[in-house]
């Protein structure tokens, strides 16, 4: 593990992101690990990093932020004790360093908007803030309660567990079966390759029963031909934005632009989202899927342009 502490001056936080850092005059006499250890609410988070065998590091470490789940947040992905105690020391230390900037960051810092940070796992968090009050992280983890001040750093408590992307957009797609018409259709449509660049996207992944219901079943996908495929094809980059979107993101926002030229999705408060060629909503069934090249926001009707 100490090969991810030893490379801090690799790691840096993604362009933008920071003005200069202005550390207050607070009384800072706990360490990050000392904070964590005493306070019951974070006995869960305390489990890991204990079987990771990540607290010296984060005793010693300096400068560090660490956006921490508390017990609620844990509870809230699934988590307990016994599940701590069922992963590997690696497999936890995977995820705990998604936690962990190797810089300071006030939430002061954190400009409006969207931007990304480089975390001690090698892999970038994405954070969307609408004011000081409200920043989330990869879209579905609140920060709860910011600026809490320690010997080593700055803490951020929220109330989900971010967790590293599993792969890119079609590798989630793949491994959910969920998304298995999808997937047949973009195989189907010669579309995996756009999306399983390096460019990032978001995605409003139709389910099973979305394409069902317009009449997409697996042999129709299968059988499709020539003018069938093209019509599958458009409403497929119907469903594809250009950028990273979170739910937090799409708040107050009327449409997005499709990569199908001249689409635009109808947007209502980051929690449905509606085709121009539909007549009613469709529900984000679950959202915020974190892919390395995007987001990924499961919906529950075919979006038609």
């Amino acid at each position: 593990m100490k090969h991810f502490f030893t490379k801090l001056t690799l790691l840096t936080l993604s362009v933008g992101l920071l003005t200069s850092c202005d550390k207050n005059a607070e009384d800072r006499t706990k360490t990050v690990t000392d904070l964590v250890v005493e306070d019951p609410n974070f006995s869960i988070l305390e489990a890991a990093v204990v079987k990771a065998g990540l607290a010296d590091a984060l005793a010693t470490t300096q400068n560090l932020t660490v956006f921490a789940p508390d017990n609620a947040a844990f509870a809230a992905a699934g988590i307990n004790e016994a599940t701590i105690n069922s992963l590997s020391p690696a497999a936890l230390t995977s995820i705990l360093t998604y936690h962990v900037l190797p810089v300071e960051v006030r939430s002061g810092q954190i400009q409006d908007g969207r931007s990304s940070a480089t975390t001690l796992a090698n892999s970038a968090i994405y954070l969307s803030k609408q004011n000081i009050d409200n920043i989330f992280v990869n879209g579905n983890s609140r920060v709860s309660k910011a600026n809490i001040p320690v010997t080593n750093g700055t803490i951020h408590v929220i109330n989900n567990v971010i967790m590293p992307p599993a792969g890119n957009i079609v590798d989630i797609a793949v491994a959910n079966p969920n998304f298995s018409l999808l997937v047949k259709a973009v195989t189907k449509t010669g579309l995996a390759g756009a999306l399983t660049g390096t460019n990032a996207l978001t995605v409003f992944a139709p389910v099973n029963s979305a394409f069902e219901a317009i009449g997409f079943n697996a042999a129709a996908i299968d059988n499709a031909t020539g003018a069938t495929v093209e019509t599958l094809r458009k409403v497929l980059l119907y469903h594809v934005v250009a950028g990273r979107y979170y739910s937090p993101d799409l708040v107050g926002l009327n449409t997005v632009p499709t990569v199908l030229e001249g689409g635009k999705v109808i947007i209502n408060e980051g929690a449905t989202v509606k085709g121009s060629g539909n007549n009613v909503v469709s529900k984000i069934i679950i959202g915020n899927v974190t892919a390395t090249n995007g987001a990924i926001h499961a919906i529950d009707r075919v979006l038609l342009p």
